[in-house]
């Protein structure tokens, strides 16, 4: 069907300003929405017509937060249910493999599983590696690779600048909508290299950052959650324990950080928003106004503005190559637990994750559990935005029968004025993320896969 829809402006206001996507049931076009999730349907037929109604089933918003338990208890207790949560999702009639990226998180999966299985029927374990020295997790790879006798394929997702655009036609199209990183493509690759090796299931470490409160930005929540409850010394305390153990403190960057921050902080910087989006569109809260505690804002991450982004791209790039990913830290036993423990079990004594870290230390590596630098899912994006793929940026952002201004969406001369100031600020310096110019590239990419169902 060709039908054409409007755009939500709304969507994209949150894509382009946020970076934001899958904060809710709606999507880029007005009068298409997500099945909610913890729902189920229920299908009614009769003579005349079809109906249905969706019933939810679960919501973590019943769950209750206060719990007495001693951090001994919860050590014991989330052990139990991430050992029980992988095992189950070992259960398959086809090949199973683990992601490893050489975290924590992927590496408890790896070092877990492979406890269960014990040797009886190897599991593929894989990981993504790069040329660039800079984002090559090999080191820590090998370490756990070594540590548990395991084998590991790598993959070297060494795809080049100039096969970009081709890619994110690609990904574009299986998403659905526009996709928030050049991340998607390399998991895209993965997914191929897991059907090539003949791996049609996958446990991943998705949803550890958020329940463990992992990312920089929990502590810079938490600090703040301390100084409105004027809980100085603690707040003092907290930030000399991190400062001491040399992490998070000197890995902030502004460019991450600047969504998060209060309108009078953040830097000022072009508005590359038209007149008309800016009326159509609310930017969302991403910070703590408003909210009581951790598990407020947690929540929000759970349900709007983390977990179901990661989730939807993981999913979609899998199942472009028919490659099915399970989640273990997802159990929702295990997110219950985790959401119900006091902060201070998970943010403690300059690490984040702590209790995690103190679960799985006598499966793992010390190098491993108590790392430091864990990079995520990267590339070298940033830099090829300036330099390998400036010409083609440039050629859309040059071009006014690009869709992105034809549908009157982003200030063309604003967002040129942003791309240069972008590409002249040092690398680590400025205020520009690299997502501020990637997303109008990948909206008008993903507008172009989509052109024949837009409505402009």
């Amino acid at each position: 069907s060709d039908r054409k829809f409007k755009l939500n402006y709304q969507k994209i206001g949150e894509y382009l300003q946020q970076s934001l996507i899958a904060t809710s049931d709606d999507t880029f076009f007005r009068g298409i929405k997500r099945f909610p999730a913890g729902h189920f349907c229920k299908i009614y037929l009769d003579e005349n017509h079809i109906w249905f109604k969706t019933v939810k089933f679960w919501d973590l918003s019943d769950v209750e937060i206060v719990r007495k338990v001693n951090i001994e208890e919860a050590i014991h207790k989330v052990r139990e249910l991430f050992i029980d949560s992988v095992n189950l999702r070992l259960r398959s009639d086809v090949p199973v493999g683990v992601l490893l990226s050489g975290g924590i998180d992927s590496s408890a999966i790896t070092a877990v599983a492979n406890n269960i299985l014990n040797g009886e029927n190897p599991i593929t374990v894989f990981s993504a590696v790069s040329d660039h020295k800079n984002y090559d997790e090999s080191y820590f790879i090998d370490k756990v690779a070594e540590h548990l006798n395991i084998n590991v394929v790598k993959v070297k997702l060494g795809f080049k600048p100039e096969e970009v655009i081709n890619y994110l036609e690609q990904v574009s199209w299986y998403n659905d909508e526009p996709v928030g990183s050049l991340s998607n493509v390399a998991h895209y690759l993965l997914m191929k290299k897991a059907k090539e090796l003949g791996i049609t299931v996958l446990l991943s470490g998705q949803g550890a950052d958020e329940l463990l409160f992992g990312y920089k930005k929990y502590l810079g929540f938490y600090l703040q959650f301390l100084l409105k409850r004027k809980q100085f010394s603690k707040a003092l305390s907290v930030y000399m324990q991190f400062r001491k153990q040399g992490t998070i403190i000197n890995q902030f960057s502004i460019q991450e950080a600047k969504r998060y921050l209060p309108e009078f902080l953040r830097p000022k910087e072009i508005n590359i928003l038209t007149k008309d989006l800016l009326l159509n569109f609310e930017p969302l809260h991403l910070g703590i106004s408003g909210l009581k505690n951790m598990s407020q804002r947690q929540l929000l991450d759970i349900k709007k503005f983390s977990i179901p982004i990661l989730t939807h791209y993981e999913d979609r790039m899998s199942m472009a190559w028919s490659r099915e990913v399970r989640v273990p830290f997802l159990d929702y036993r295990l997110v219950e637990y985790l959401y119900s423990i006091p902060t201070d079990f998970r943010i403690k004594d300059g690490w984040t994750k702590y209790i995690f870290r103190k679960v799985i230390e006598k499966e793992l590596p010390k190098e491993i559990v108590w790392r430091k630098d864990k990079q995520g899912f990267v590339n070298p994006q940033s830099e090829w935005l300036k330099h390998e793929l400036k010409d083609t940026l440039l050629s859309y952002f040059h071009d006014k029968n690009s869709l992105i201004f034809k549908s009157n969406l982003i200030d063309q001369e604003k967002l040129i004025l942003k791309y240069e100031q972008y590409c002249n600020q040092e690398e680590g310096k400025g205020s520009i993320w690299f997502k501020d110019v990637f997303s109008p590239l990948a909206l008008e990419i993903w507008m172009r896969k989509y052109e024949r169902f837009i409505e402009l």
